[in-house]
C-alpha cells in the first residue's frame, strides 16, 4: 500500500456576491512537490462594499491545524486584522494493492479533497482619499512532521549469490509516503563499498530541499534525527546550529541543507539489510497577496 502525503493549501481571495465586487481566481500556480496556491484579483477597482473570504483545500490524508493571519497592509480604515486557528479535515484517498511497476513503490490516488471555506463578511472602507488602494496579505502557519523510513542494503565482497548496488538513491515515496508531497523533501544517496568479506564502508548523503513554495521564518530551525538500526552511524552537517548524537537543529541555506553520515558495518553472510529512520519536524509558512487594488 502507498500513503501519499499530499498537502495542498489553496488560498483564494473571494470578494463579493452577485452585486458586490469580487476577487476571482483566474490561474493556478503549482509550486514544488505538492503545495498549491491560487488567486487573482478582479476587479481592479473597488467602488463600494465587498466580501472577503478564504478557501482552503487539503489533499493530505492527515488533518492539518494551522493559524491564519489575514490583513490589509495599507492604512485604509474599515478592515481589522483577522487571526484564527484553522483545521483542515483530511482528504479521502484510495489505496492500490499493486506497486508501481517501475519503482516498486505502492500507489495511492486522491479520492476526494477536503475543502474548507472561511467567510469574513462584508467590508466597507471609510474616509477614502483620491488615489487610494488596498492590498490583502494572507499567512498560513502550520507545523509539519515527516517520519521517513527505508531499508539500506549492503552486500559483502565476493558474494556470488546475492548483491546490492553500491550506489543507490532513495527519494520521493521510496523513503516514506509523507516525503513525496511534503513542503521540505528529503533524498538519501547511499554509497556502500566492501573490499573484505563481511565488512563494508557505508556512506549516506542526505539532501533536504524546500520545494513547497513557502518558507521557514529567519529564526526557525528544522529538527531532524537519523538512525540506522544495528549500525553505529556517525552524522554531521555544516547546516547544523546544534547537535546531540545524530539529532540536529538545521538552518536552511538557500532553501537547502545537507547531512553526511558514515558507518563501518560488519555482518555475517553475504548481505546486510537494516532499517533507516529519518525524522523531520519544522514550522512552515505559506503566504499569498492580492497585489494592489484601487479603491474609490
Amino acid at each position: 500500500m502507498k500513503k501519499i502525503i499530499l498537502l495542498t493549501i489553496i488560498l483564494i481571495f473571494l470578494v463579493g456576491c452577485i452585486s458586490l465586487p469580487q476577487l476571482t481566481p483566474k490561474k493556478q500556480l503549482v509550486v514544488g512537490s505538492g503545495i498549491k496556491m491560487e488567486f487573482d484579483q478582479s476587479p481592479r477597482e473597488i467602488t463600494g462594499p465587498f466580501r472577503l473570504g478564504l478557501k482552503f483545500t487539503n489533499n493530505n490524508p492527515s488533518g492539518i491545524t494551522g493559524n491564519l493571519l489575514l490583513r490589509d497592509v495599507t492604512t485604509l480604515k474599515g478592515f481589522e486584522d483577522i487571526s484564527k486557528s484553522i483545521y483542515l479535515e483530511p482528504a479521502l484517498v484510495e489505496y492500490s494493492d499493486e506497486p508501481d511497476p517501475k519503482t516498486g513503490a505502492p500507489i495511492v490516488k486522491l479520492f476526494q479533497p477536503s475543502v474548507n471555506y472561511e467567510d469574513f463578511g462584508t467590508i466597507e472602507y471609510e474616509e477614502i482619499l483620491a488615489g487610494a488602494s488596498t492590498q490583502f496579505l494572507a499567512e498560513f502557519n502550520f507545523d509539519y512532521t515527516s517520519n521517513l523510513q527505508t531499508q539500506v542494503c549492503v552486500s559483502s565482497f565476493g558474494s556470488r549469490t546475492v548483491s546490492c548496488p553500491e550506489n543507490e538513491i532513495f527519494s520521493g515515496s521510496k523513503i516514506g509516503l509523507e516525503n513525496q508531497f511534503a513542503p521540505i523533501v528529503a533524498s538519501v544517496t547511499k554509497i556502500a563499498k566492501s573490499r573484505t568479506p563481511g565488512q563494508a564502508l557505508l556512506e549516506l548523503n542526505i539532501d533536504l530541499n524546500n520545494l513547497g513554495g513557502g518558507e521557514l521564518d529567519e529564526n526557525d530551525l528544522l529538527l531532524t534525527s537519523i538512525d540506522l538500526v544495528g549500525s553505529d552511524l556517525r552524522c554531521d552537517s555544516t547546516n547544523a546550529v546544534s547537535s546531540s548524537g545524530n539529532q540536529f537543529e538545521i538552518k536552511l541555506q538557500n532553501n537547502k541543507a545537507k547531512i553526511n553520515c558514515f558507518a563501518d558495518v560488519s555482518f555475517v553472510g553475504d548481505l546486510m539489510i537494516n532499517d533507516l529512520f529519518l525524522y523531520l519536524s519544522y514550522p512552515y509558512k505559506l503566504k499569498a497577496s492580492t497585489g494592489a487594488i484601487k479603491v474609490q
